[in-house]
């Protein structure tokens, strides 16, 4: 889970997690909660345009096996809680999330690939 905001700041770093300030940072919509019934969790997503189709990204949540669609509502469904409980790694999809192409958790991985798609991220 990143909580240091900074670490994303150099590209080269070697603490270069994907983050949310990070992605935002660069042109990402900010995160937007969505339930998703493959996992049966909420989880959320962050959005850019792509050369000519949507990018989405999503960590991969902490699995919760024990609790129903109603009791994650209450305790678990908050987008700031959401944005923090993950396990690092971010679901790389294009247009919906039926079209997963990549997994990544390093911010340079990401770079890579937008630039590699023909949408370079602001400031790369």
């Amino acid at each position: 889970m990143q909580t240091d905001s900074k670490k994303h700041e150099t590209p080269t770093d070697a603490n270069n997690v994907l983050c949310s300030d990070f992605l935002i940072s660069k042109g990402f919509s900010k995160a937007v909660r969505f339930f998703d019934y493959r996992w049966k969790q909420f989880r959320v997503y962050y959005k850019i345009e792509g050369y000519d189709c949507d990018i989405l990204l999503s960590p991969s949540p902490q699995y919760i096996d024990d609790m129903s669609p109603e009791e994650q509502v209450d305790e678990f469904s908050d987008i700031e809680i959401l944005e923090n409980h993950h396990y690092g790694d971010w679901q790389v999809y294009v247009n919906s999330f039926d079209n997963h192409l990549t997994t990544l958790n390093d911010c340079s991985e990401l770079i890579d690939l937008m630039r590699v798609c023909g949408c370079p991220l602001i400031g790369t």
